[in-house]
Protein backbone atom coordinates (compact mmCIF):
# COMPACT_ATOMS: atom_id res chain seq x y z
CA UNK A 1 0.00 0.00 0.00
CA UNK A 2 1.49 3.59 1.04
CA UNK A 3 3.16 5.05 3.94
CA UNK A 4 0.84 7.94 5.60
CA UNK A 5 1.22 10.23 8.35
CA UNK A 6 -0.63 9.60 11.44
CA UNK A 7 -3.29 12.10 11.11
CA UNK A 8 -3.91 10.88 7.34
CA UNK A 9 -6.33 7.54 6.49
CA UNK A 10 -4.63 4.88 7.26
CA UNK A 11 -5.88 1.18 5.72
CA UNK A 12 -5.06 -2.33 6.31
CA UNK A 13 -1.50 -3.18 4.79
CA UNK A 14 -0.21 0.54 4.84
CA UNK A 15 2.73 1.84 6.85
CA UNK A 16 2.27 4.94 9.63
CA UNK A 17 5.30 6.86 10.43
CA UNK A 18 3.96 7.29 14.33
CA UNK A 19 5.91 10.66 14.97
CA UNK A 20 6.60 11.96 18.57
CA UNK A 21 7.67 15.47 19.59
CA UNK A 22 9.12 16.50 23.16
CA UNK A 23 9.24 19.98 24.10
CA UNK A 24 10.60 22.26 27.38
CA UNK A 25 10.09 25.92 27.39
CA UNK A 26 8.49 25.66 24.40
CA UNK A 27 11.84 24.36 22.80
CA UNK A 28 12.08 20.91 20.91
CA UNK A 29 14.31 18.93 23.37
CA UNK A 30 16.00 15.20 23.10
CA UNK A 31 14.50 12.76 25.38
CA UNK A 32 16.94 11.12 27.79
CA UNK A 33 16.14 7.55 27.21
CA UNK A 34 13.32 5.42 26.00
CA UNK A 35 11.76 1.77 27.31
CA UNK A 36 9.75 1.18 24.85
CA UNK A 37 6.77 1.99 22.84
CA UNK A 38 3.98 -0.20 23.05
CA UNK A 39 1.03 -0.26 20.34
CA UNK A 40 -2.95 -1.19 21.90
CA UNK A 41 -6.08 -1.84 19.99
CA UNK A 42 -9.02 -0.26 21.46
CA UNK A 43 -11.26 -3.08 21.48
CA UNK A 44 -14.49 -2.52 22.62
CA UNK A 45 -15.23 -5.88 23.40
CA UNK A 46 -12.89 -5.77 25.94
CA UNK A 47 -14.44 -2.97 27.65
CA UNK A 48 -14.74 -4.02 31.48
CA UNK A 49 -14.52 -1.77 35.25
CA UNK A 50 -10.74 -2.35 35.27
CA UNK A 51 -9.72 -1.92 31.34
CA UNK A 52 -12.15 1.42 30.92
CA UNK A 53 -11.32 1.58 27.40
CA UNK A 54 -10.76 -2.02 26.22
CA UNK A 55 -7.30 -1.70 25.39
CA UNK A 56 -5.09 -4.35 23.81
CA UNK A 57 -1.87 -5.09 23.39
CA UNK A 58 -0.88 -5.52 19.77
CA UNK A 59 3.18 -5.43 19.58
CA UNK A 60 6.16 -3.61 21.75
CA UNK A 61 8.61 -1.56 19.80
CA UNK A 62 12.35 -1.40 20.91
CA UNK A 63 14.15 1.59 21.70
CA UNK A 64 16.66 -0.33 18.67
CA UNK A 65 13.60 0.63 16.28
CA UNK A 66 12.83 4.23 17.17
CA UNK A 67 14.69 6.91 15.04
CA UNK A 68 15.42 10.51 16.00
CA UNK A 69 14.53 12.13 13.29
CA UNK A 70 15.59 15.49 14.74
CA UNK A 71 15.96 17.20 17.88
CA UNK A 72 12.95 16.15 19.94
CA UNK A 73 11.45 14.76 16.97
CA UNK A 74 11.07 11.18 16.71
CA UNK A 75 9.69 8.57 14.97
CA UNK A 76 8.31 4.58 14.94
CA UNK A 77 7.54 3.20 11.17
CA UNK A 78 4.63 1.02 11.93
CA UNK A 79 3.60 -1.58 9.41
CA UNK A 80 0.06 -2.20 9.16
CA UNK A 81 -0.10 -5.62 8.25
CA UNK A 82 -3.79 -7.44 8.30
CA UNK A 83 -2.59 -10.59 10.10
CA UNK A 84 -2.03 -8.48 13.24
CA UNK A 85 -3.71 -5.27 12.96
CA UNK A 86 -7.38 -4.54 12.61
CA UNK A 87 -10.16 -2.22 11.55
CA UNK A 88 -10.73 0.72 14.40
CA UNK A 89 -9.00 2.96 17.37
CA UNK A 90 -5.22 2.37 18.63
CA UNK A 91 -3.23 4.13 21.08
CA UNK A 92 0.42 4.39 21.05
CA UNK A 93 2.20 4.70 24.71
CA UNK A 94 5.97 6.02 24.93
CA UNK A 95 7.55 5.05 27.73
CA UNK A 96 10.17 7.37 28.05
CA UNK A 97 12.53 9.37 30.53
CA UNK A 98 12.74 12.99 30.65
CA UNK A 99 16.06 13.52 32.31
CA UNK A 100 19.05 11.54 33.63
CA UNK A 101 17.27 12.14 37.53
CA UNK A 102 13.91 11.01 36.86
CA UNK A 103 13.17 7.41 38.56
CA UNK A 104 10.39 6.22 36.81
CA UNK A 105 9.52 5.87 32.57
CA UNK A 106 6.29 8.15 32.10
CA UNK A 107 3.97 7.31 29.63
CA UNK A 108 2.63 9.63 26.88
CA UNK A 109 -0.41 8.24 24.82
CA UNK A 110 -0.72 9.19 21.07
CA UNK A 111 -3.92 8.32 18.77
CA UNK A 112 -4.09 6.71 15.41
CA UNK A 113 -7.08 4.99 13.72
CA UNK A 114 -6.86 2.36 10.59
CA UNK A 115 -10.03 2.73 9.21
CA UNK A 116 -11.88 0.34 6.30
CA UNK A 117 -10.77 -0.34 2.76
CA UNK A 118 -13.34 2.11 1.21
CA UNK A 119 -14.53 1.50 -2.28
CA UNK A 120 -16.99 3.37 -3.53
CA UNK A 121 -18.04 4.05 -7.74
CA UNK A 122 -19.73 6.61 -9.51
CA UNK A 123 -20.38 7.77 -12.93
CA UNK A 124 -18.34 10.92 -12.88
CA UNK A 125 -15.23 11.99 -10.32
CA UNK A 126 -16.25 12.62 -6.77
CA UNK A 127 -13.98 15.60 -6.84
CA UNK A 128 -13.68 18.32 -9.29
CA UNK A 129 -12.40 21.58 -7.22
CA UNK A 130 -10.74 22.03 -3.61
CA UNK A 131 -10.66 25.36 -1.79
CA UNK A 132 -7.40 26.36 0.02
CA UNK A 133 -5.96 28.68 2.31
CA UNK A 134 -2.98 29.69 4.38
CA UNK A 135 -1.62 31.32 7.53
CA UNK A 136 -0.51 33.82 8.43
CA UNK A 137 -0.50 36.14 5.37
CA UNK A 138 3.10 38.66 6.91
CA UNK A 139 6.15 37.33 8.45
CA UNK A 140 8.68 39.36 10.02
CA UNK A 141 11.72 39.06 8.63
CA UNK A 142 14.34 36.61 11.61
CA UNK A 143 11.33 33.96 12.35
CA UNK A 144 11.06 30.72 11.75
CA UNK A 145 7.56 29.73 11.92
CA UNK A 146 4.74 27.14 10.54
CA UNK A 147 2.65 28.16 7.89
CA UNK A 148 -0.96 26.33 8.14
CA UNK A 149 -2.44 25.23 5.00
CA UNK A 150 -5.84 24.63 4.84
CA UNK A 151 -8.00 22.93 1.85
CA UNK A 152 -11.48 20.94 1.58
CA UNK A 153 -12.35 19.18 -1.27
CA UNK A 154 -15.60 19.98 -3.41
CA UNK A 155 -17.55 16.70 -3.77
CA UNK A 156 -20.43 15.80 -5.36
CA UNK A 157 -23.69 15.48 -3.22
CA UNK A 158 -26.69 14.86 -4.92
CA UNK A 159 -26.68 11.51 -3.01
CA UNK A 160 -30.09 11.12 -0.73
CA UNK A 161 -29.57 11.74 2.57
CA UNK A 162 -30.26 9.02 5.28
CA UNK A 163 -29.41 6.21 3.54
CA UNK A 164 -26.72 3.59 3.22
CA UNK A 165 -25.25 5.52 0.03
CA UNK A 166 -24.78 8.76 1.88
CA UNK A 167 -23.57 6.70 5.10
CA UNK A 168 -20.64 5.69 2.26
CA UNK A 169 -20.38 9.14 0.65
CA UNK A 170 -20.03 10.21 4.05
CA UNK A 171 -17.16 7.81 4.81
CA UNK A 172 -15.52 8.19 1.46
CA UNK A 173 -14.96 11.82 1.66
CA UNK A 174 -13.71 11.74 5.71
CA UNK A 175 -11.29 9.44 4.39
CA UNK A 176 -10.85 11.79 1.30
CA UNK A 177 -9.88 14.84 2.70
CA UNK A 178 -7.45 12.93 5.24
CA UNK A 179 -5.22 12.19 1.77
CA UNK A 180 -3.25 13.30 -0.87
CA UNK A 181 0.13 14.89 -0.78
CA UNK A 182 0.09 18.60 -0.33
CA UNK A 183 2.57 20.38 -1.72
CA UNK A 184 3.55 24.41 -1.63
CA UNK A 185 5.69 26.34 -3.97
CA UNK A 186 6.48 30.03 -3.16
CA UNK A 187 8.72 32.72 -5.60
CA UNK A 188 9.23 36.23 -5.18
CA UNK A 189 7.55 39.31 -7.11
CA UNK A 190 8.36 42.09 -5.22
CA UNK A 191 11.27 43.17 -2.77
CA UNK A 192 14.09 44.61 -1.95
CA UNK A 193 15.88 45.87 -5.24
CA UNK A 194 12.69 44.97 -7.75
CA UNK A 195 12.99 45.53 -10.97
CA UNK A 196 9.77 46.50 -12.58
CA UNK A 197 11.56 46.91 -15.95
CA UNK A 198 11.87 42.50 -16.23
CA UNK A 199 9.76 41.28 -13.01
CA UNK A 200 11.15 37.90 -13.74
CA UNK A 201 14.57 38.69 -12.89
CA UNK A 202 13.03 39.45 -9.11
CA UNK A 203 12.67 35.82 -8.32
CA UNK A 204 15.39 34.84 -6.20
CA UNK A 205 15.52 30.78 -7.07
CA UNK A 206 13.52 28.53 -9.19
CA UNK A 207 10.65 27.45 -7.75
CA UNK A 208 9.71 23.45 -7.51
CA UNK A 209 6.99 22.05 -5.58
CA UNK A 210 8.08 21.16 -1.95
CA UNK A 211 6.33 18.20 0.16
CA UNK A 212 4.67 20.41 3.14
CA UNK A 213 6.30 19.31 6.31
CA UNK A 214 3.31 17.98 8.54
CA UNK A 215 0.21 16.26 7.08
CA UNK A 216 -3.14 16.50 9.02
CA UNK A 217 -6.83 16.42 8.41
CA UNK A 218 -7.73 18.88 6.15
CA UNK A 219 -4.63 20.38 6.72
CA UNK A 220 -0.43 20.64 6.59
CA UNK A 221 2.41 22.96 8.41
CA UNK A 222 4.88 23.65 6.14
CA UNK A 223 8.12 25.45 8.06
CA UNK A 224 9.44 28.40 6.63
CA UNK A 225 12.87 29.74 7.70
CA UNK A 226 13.28 33.60 6.86
CA UNK A 227 15.92 34.05 9.52
CA UNK A 228 19.09 36.30 8.63
CA UNK A 229 21.06 33.23 7.69
CA UNK A 230 18.71 32.20 4.86
CA UNK A 231 19.30 33.68 1.72
CA UNK A 232 16.55 32.57 -0.21
CA UNK A 233 13.85 34.92 1.09
CA UNK A 234 14.42 39.03 1.67
CA UNK A 235 11.99 41.50 2.67
CA UNK A 236 8.96 41.93 -0.24
CA UNK A 237 5.90 40.17 -1.01
CA UNK A 238 5.76 36.90 -2.41
CA UNK A 239 3.70 34.73 -4.38
CA UNK A 240 2.52 31.25 -2.68
CA UNK A 241 0.50 28.35 -4.20
CA UNK A 242 -0.53 25.32 -2.94
CA UNK A 243 -1.15 21.75 -4.79
CA UNK A 244 -2.97 18.68 -3.99
CA UNK A 245 -2.61 15.08 -5.74
CA UNK A 246 -5.94 13.33 -4.89
CA UNK A 247 -8.00 10.94 -6.76
CA UNK A 248 -5.67 11.13 -9.84
CA UNK A 249 -5.97 14.90 -9.66
CA UNK A 250 -3.72 17.14 -10.02
CA UNK A 251 -5.30 19.99 -8.10
CA UNK A 252 -3.24 23.66 -8.18
CA UNK A 253 -4.58 27.07 -6.16
CA UNK A 254 -4.47 30.03 -7.24
CA UNK A 255 -1.67 32.51 -6.40
CA UNK A 256 -1.64 34.00 -2.96
CA UNK A 257 0.40 37.04 -1.34
CA UNK A 258 2.99 35.94 1.26
CA UNK A 259 4.50 38.99 2.76
CA UNK A 260 7.97 38.94 4.58
CA UNK A 261 8.42 42.40 6.48
CA UNK A 262 10.73 44.13 9.02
Amino acid sequence: MTTVERYQSAVLGDTINLDFYAYNNNALVDINQFHRVEIYFLDPTEITDSNIDGRTIKTIVLPSNITRIDEGHYRVVLEVSDTLFEVGNFIDVWKVKFNNYDEDFTPIENQFRVSTDLRETHDRPFIYDCDFSFSPKKITKGSKQYLKIGFRPTVHTDIGTGTIEQELFDRFYYNLKRTGNLFIKIEMIEGCGYNSEFPLMNIKTDPEWTPTDIRGDNEAYHLLDVTESQSDYDLGVYFIQFKVDIQGQEIISRKFYLQIYD
